[in-house]
């Protein structure tokens, strides 16, 4: 796997797969629905912005966010409740989550957060500075501390923040439309909140995971050969990844899902049309090409990140000169048993949370 940036994605929460991110910049593609006459248009695609400084992506059902290398952070889509226009200014960030209500996780281990605050999803933000991973549900917020325990606020109906699990041990989350996954650093996965459509009650019982992801009602999560593994609500297929190994990333959406293979192609899947059968091409439109390393999907649009010109992401190449190479053995060492708060784990290549002797064999198996 490549680089974990962190990731996270809600507002009716789609979440996408903090693993296997490339540490490199890249531009962001966007497709869907693009219709300014139609209501449920508010620019997520029209006004994506330009630029190939970008190391992550949060979508949300109708808004964006992106983080430029610098780690400030840009929003595009709604502003109904001040997503777009209430965004943190400054440079630092490291982590993001779009939604009704946004969260970001500054490198000092600080989370900011904004938009709506109908259940003390804003208000209710912990104080701290060692958090180092955020996910937005709807209404409600969970973050990650730096020794591996989970905090929760905001809307508990569905016990998203009461039956949050205690103890450590967590490397990654994702938040859906009101439920919760957690990846431990083992690949066990653990899951909590709404259980109607079985996005908690199917969760797999087995280890050795290495990503997750929440759709609004349905969950996704990813093996070590790259396998995807969906449950929960299943009417427009979303719940029904593409078969075989090889993929590396994965994103999900309203009532879609996204992934990246390991040629760095697109694949999509689930719903194609509305109810009333208007097809807004968040499936059909994905574009074509290579480069890809990151996605990300709201109701009806979807977001990836490719990098320049194309080119395939290569696992291990840290310093980004398309190369695995002495370079990128000296930033794997220099980061040799930890993964601190702030720092985006660049040499964390298989995602377990601390930089060992399984990110340096992946190093080895792709010199040169």
């Amino acid at each position: 796997m490549i680089h974990r940036v962190l990731i996270t994605t809600a507002c009716f929460a789609m979440t996408t797969m903090a693993a296997a991110q490339s540490p490199c910049p890249g531009s962001i593609i966007a497709w869907g629905i693009d219709d300014p006459t139609h209501s449920w248009d508010y620019g997520q695609v029209s006004n994506t912005p330009a630029g190939d400084d970008f190391i992550a992506i949060s979508s949300a059902e109708f808004n964006n966010l992106a983080l430029r290398a610098d780690g400030s952070i840009v929003s595009w889509g709604s502003n109904v409740h001040g997503q777009v226009s209430n965004v943190p200014t400054g440079t630092g960030f490291v982590a993001i989550a779009a939604g009704y209500h946004c969260l970001a996780v500054h490198q000092d281990g600080t989370i900011h957060a904004w938009g709506q605050d109908t259940h003390g999803q804003v208000s209710n933000t912990p104080t701290g500075n060692d958090f180092v991973d955020v996910a937005a549900g709807y209404q409600f917020s969970v973050a990650l501390r730096a020794d591996g325990s989970l905090v929760a606020w905001g809307r508990d109906d569905y016990g998203q923040v009461s039956n949050t699990p205690a103890g450590g041990g967590i490397v990654e989350i994702a938040a859906g439309g009101f439920h919760t996954l957690a990846r431990r650093g083992n690949g066990g996965l653990l899951a909590w909140g709404w259980n109607f459509d079985g996005q908690v009650g199917g969760t797999p019982q087995t280890l050795g995971f290495t990503g997750i992801a929440a759709g609004a009602f349905h969950s996704t999560a990813m093996d070590a050969d790259g396998n995807l593994v969906g449950w929960g609500y299943n009417e427009t297929g979303q719940s029904s990844p593409p078969s075989g190994s090889g993929y590396y990333t994965a994103g999900g959406g309203g009532g879609h899902g996204l992934a990246v293979n390991v040629d760095s192609h697109l694949v999509a899947w689930g719903m194609t049309h509305d109810a009333g059968g208007q097809n807004f091409g968040q499936v059909s439109d994905a574009p074509d090409g290579f480069g890809f390393f990151a996605v990300d999907a709201g109701a009806f649009h979807s977001i990836a990140l490719r990098l320049p010109s194309g080119r395939a992401p290569v696992v291990g190449d840290m310093d980004c000169n398309g190369i695995v190479d002495v370079s990128d053995l000296l930033i794997l060492l220099a980061n040799w048993g930890k993964c601190d708060p702030g720092d985006p784990c660049a040499a964390d290549l298989d995602g377990n949370g601390v930089v060992d002797v399984s990110d340096l064999l992946i190093l080895l198996g792709n010199w040169g």
